[in-house]
């Protein structure tokens, strides 16, 4: 009997920390490398996540938008993003779940040129601004910022560069001398590439928000809410080692952020420690704020965009996006290969196996989705492009008013991406999606 009281503890703490015999496999992302938005990194090669019985794939996915539609579509467990993305996306019905939020204020800021002679927020009016993406943590900070500021979005050029990176290199190159970006553009003062403009971080200028939310599925909690919970203890363990084992931290987030020295990787953590929750949760005040900003940002009605024309002058509604092309060809792999090493395209998925033996291979350069067909024996070449858009059904109409050929097509569920199609006045196919392609 007293041997039964003495292990019954042990048997209880065992039971309730209890990790299942075989690792399970996750597909984590995070948008930008910074140390909030790290902690998946720091997870994983931490140990955290295999001590809870984890095993990780943990992807950069440039913009928060395409990560919470690659997350919706189930291609992804967990996320580290932009909050604004997940409480669009909550209010239009879909079943996104914020499990945790390290800090209640946001970290985005505005960087400039090194060269650049601006001096304050104010002083933007008349400026090109680059931001990540329509709808981005980012962008709706800027947009905040600018009717708090008594400047109107009509008197600044706002452009979506497709990502951190896209407004990283826009300000390196000099091609923009104003960018909006979280913690991740101190990588660029690092190297001295670009400066923070004074008085214009979302902190400064009290903004409360969410910063790094960890977001999920409602499915998923359902289907397993005890995969959940352990991943929500091994993801508290990290941030407990971030802010313990500054060491540590500083070794494994260099491997992710080349040409930064621990020293100064340990400094960046050093800003963000101090404003970490003890419990990582969102508070109502913070979830109202973004909430607020976010209906905001979705009844603006001007939106201007880098290379293509976002904006219907006419009606002032926001247009499509060009996210897809497919071409036709006898040799796949040899045509995949040749857009691999020749422009850096990475391959982002495999279609199912026909009954001819051909699949279709979809590559990504972070933005747009390419799929290299099978011609088999047909004409090689471009074979159709698709747009994501917002409202299917409204742009179906749209199509078949301004002359679309024949009628919108449904695309069959066999792998493939889009839902419709139509043929433009031409013949010309077009695909249409609302959820998007894996990019």
């Amino acid at each position: 009997m007293q041997y039964l009281r003495r292990i019954l503890p042990c048997v209880l703490v065992l039971a309730l920390f209890a990790v299942p015999a075989f690792a399970q496999k996750l597909m984590l992302a995070h948008v930008a490398v910074n140390p909030a938005q790290s902690m998946m990194l720091l997870a994983k090669d931490s140990g955290m996540l295999a001590k809870y019985g984890f095993t990780a794939e943990v992807l950069l996915i440039p913009g928060t938008p395409r990560t919470i539609q690659a997350l919706l579509a189930g291609d992804l467990d967990y996320v580290a993003a932009g909050a604004p993305a997940s409480l669009r996306a909550r209010a239009q019905g879909a079943d996104v779940v914020v499990l945790s939020t390290l800090a209640n204020s946001s970290a985005q800021r505005v960087f400039v040129r090194p060269d650049s002679t601006l001096t304050n927020f104010k002083e933007l009016k008349g400026k090109i601004v680059g931001v990540t993406q329509y709808g981005s943590g980012g962008d709706t900070f800027l947009r905040g910022a600018l009717r708090k500021s008594g400047i109107k979005e009509s008197e600044v050029t706002i452009l979506q560069m497709g990502g951190t990176p896209g407004v990283a290199q826009g300000l390196e190159s000099g091609r923009i001398e104003v960018g909006v970006l979280g913690d991740s553009g101190m990588l660029l003062v690092f190297r001295g590439r670009a400066k923070p403009l004074k008085g214009a971080s979302a902190r400064e200028m009290g903004f409360r928000g969410v910063d790094a939310p960890i977001t999920t599925t409602e499915r998923k909690l359902k289907a397993d809410r005890g995969a959940v919970v352990r991943f929500m203890r091994a993801y508290l363990e990290t941030v407990h080692y971030f802010q313990t084992n500054k060491a540590g931290t500083a070794r494994i987030l260099q491997k992710y952020m080349r040409g930064v020295s621990e020293e100064d990787i340990t400094m960046w953590c050093d800003d963000l420690r101090p404003i970490i929750k003890q419990v990582p949760y969102a508070d109502e005040e913070a979830l109202r704020r973004r909430v607020i900003s976010t209906t905001a940002f979705s009844t603006r009605s001007k939106r201007v965009a880098l290379s293509t024309n976002y904006i219907n002058k006419k009606e002032d509604r926001v247009m499509a996006k060009i996210r897809h092309i497919a071409i036709k060809v006898e040799d796949q792999e040899k045509t995949a290969e040749f857009y691999k090493k020749t422009f850096g395209m990475t391959e982002a998925w495999r279609g199912p196996v026909r009954d001819d033996g051909n699949r279709a291979i979809y590559l990504t350069d972070g933005y747009i989705n390419m799929a290299v067909l099978p011609a088999r024996g047909g004409r090689e070449g471009i074979d159709h492009f698709g747009f994501q858009v917002e409202n299917m059904e409204e742009t179906l109409q749209t199509a078949e008013v301004a002359g679309a050929k024949g009628q919108a097509d449904t695309k069959p569920r066999d792998g493939r991406f889009a839902e419709m199609g139509v043929h433009d006045p031409a013949g010309q196919m077009v695909d249409v999606t609302v959820h998007g392609w894996k990019s």
